[in-house]
């Protein structure tokens, strides 16, 4: 089975929308996709085993982000409500995460430094009641979020 045939598979089985495309995106420390179900698109995340800490903890803080009303990319949650999930194939096992995809424009520093300045001081109130470790909270900036 091609690989996004059984991507396809995995995410039928697990979400509840019905998904009938996938394109590639990067590879680097997790695969990044654009999947499709109908018109809609979302964004997947596929994390390597090596990065499985990593990750766990980036979407803990990502899921406190979202429940604070921040703008972040909400994820997707399971069928059985999990913000995640894990599929092992000949490679491995990975992490799935799955987010609604939000179309974004690379920050220019110069011309968006006052944006981008209101938009950390938000970040550092918010994370202020994060009840997780706080060093955890510099793996947001790995997941790339939009600044706007």
């Amino acid at each position: 089975m091609k690989r996004k045939d059984w991507i396809l598979d995995i995410l039928n089985k697990h979400y509840p929308m019905n998904f009938d495309r996938v394109e590639f995106i990067r590879d680097s420390g997790c695969t990044a996709y654009e999947v499709y179900a109908g018109e809609s698109k979302y964004f997947l995340r596929v994390t390597k085993p090596m990065f499985f800490d990593t990750a766990s903890k980036s979407l803990d803080i990502h899921l406190y982000l979202q429940e604070q009303g921040f703008d972040v990319p909400p994820v997707i949650f399971t069928k059985d409500g999990s913000p995640c999930m894990q599929a092992s194939d000949a490679e491995g096992k990975y992490f799935y995460v799955l987010y609604e995809f939000i179309e974004g424009v690379e920050v220019d520093p110069e011309s968006d430094a006052e944006r981008i300045g209101a938009f950390i001081g938000r970040l550092h109130q918010v994370m202020k009641g994060y009840p997780g470790e706080r060093k955890a909270a510099l793996l947001i900036w790995q997941t790339g979020f939009p600044i706007r």
